[in-house]
């Protein structure tokens, strides 16, 4: 009996220990190891162009940058040719887009999302060529989809506001909801879905979506392998955004922001960690917010693995699951942005 007690004890105890709780992003991060790196310059060819750059992509075949550029939205360099084309103009004709939200790759295709108006143009990079993908407007105009959006084969998975569940996966045979995070202190989960603003990835390998909130220290990861089964294999809430007193769905100037872009290989997520507040924004330069010189690396179930700190601010991050290498935009001075890469040793 006593050996059992015994037993029973260490059980509990390596429990606890494995489970330890955190109190925020920034307490999960300060004992794990760190390196320190100096970025290198990378695709100089396309510095001279980059304009206010808000999304960045590195696939096998292009590497895009999307800008606020009032002529040019999107640039696309052939990483064989190294020739650059301007795929993407302000506008409201069937091929513009007004403002673009985000884009992904898949199969030789570049998915570029209109959040205005809920369109989706694919750029074949083979091609050269571009057309709507008109399949997907009924989705992006049924549900209230944010503008954090990935492809995996025909699966296309978005995340959701105004809705319990906070993610949506959609193929030609079904669309499924998932992601729900059970009310609490009287946030409801749509509450909860529109304060958080999630940026996520996805590993197409083990078919898992890896989230963080956009402020405050929340994440989480969902298992889709079997859609119609979707499992929680993580949901961390370790410090919940401060709230206004008057409107909960509101933040206050010390409402600290977390991330807005993550990038990932199959064994880690490289998270571009803010850890600044809402007094803290430049209006000149709101997007500025998120930049950063802070990278946090977790694994694909949730750990805390190391962190980067980098010798130059980081707008946006991207893994180029080519050369195996993580590469960033970063801030020069207060306008100037450039492509470099981030060293990982």
């Amino acid at each position: 009996m006593k050996k059992l007690i015994y037993i029973l004890l260490l059980l509990c105890l390596y429990s606890c220990s494995s489970n330890t709780k955190y109190e925020s992003f920034n307490a999960m991060f300060a004992s794990k190891p760190y390196s320190k790196v100096k970025t290198i310059p990378a695709f100089p060819e396309l510095n001279k162009l980059i304009n206010y750059p808000k999304r960045f992509l590195i696939s096998n075949n292009s590497v895009v940058i999307c800008s606020r550029d009032e002529d040019t939205l999107v640039l696309v360099e052939d990483r064989n040719t190294k020739s650059i084309t301007k795929i993407i103009t302000t506008g409201q004709g069937p091929k513009d887009i007004i403002d673009i939200s985000n884009i992904c790759s898949e199969n030789g295709l570049l998915y570029i999302m209109g959040f205005y108006e809920r369109k989706m143009l694919v750029y074949d990079e083979i091609n050269k060529n571009i057309e709507e993908d008109t399949s997907i407007r009924n989705t992006l105009l049924k549900y209230i989809c944010s503008t954090e959006f990935k492809y995996d084969s025909d699966n296309f998975i978005c995340s959701m506001v105004e809705n319990d569940d906070r993610f949506l996966l959609k193929n030609q045979d079904t669309v499924v909801t998932f992601g729900k995070i059970a009310p609490f202190d009287d946030y409801t989960s749509v509450d909860i879905g529109w304060i958080l603003q999630s940026a996520f990835d996805i590993n197409k390998k083990q078919k898992r979506v890896f989230w963080c909130s956009g402020i405050g220290d929340v994440y989480g990861i969902y298992d889709y392998s079997d859609i119609y089964n979707i499992k929680t294999i993580n949901e961390s809430i370790l410090k919940f955004p401060i709230r206004s007193i008057e409107d909960k769905r509101a933040s206050t100037d010390e409402t600290m922001f977390a991330t807005y872009n993550i990038t990932s290989n199959d064994d880690y997520v490289f998270m571009l960690f803010s850890g600044k507040t809402f007094k803290d924004i430049n209006l000149a330069n709101q997007d500025a917010i998120y930049d950063s010189k802070y990278i946090f690396v977790f694994d694909w179930d949730g750990n805390p693995i190391k962190y980067i700190y980098t010798d130059h601010d980081i707008h946006s991050i991207c893994f180029d699951n080519k050369d195996n290498k993580l590469y960033g935009i970063e801030l020069n001075n207060e306008y100037e942005y450039s492509i470099c890469e981030i060293p990982l040793e």
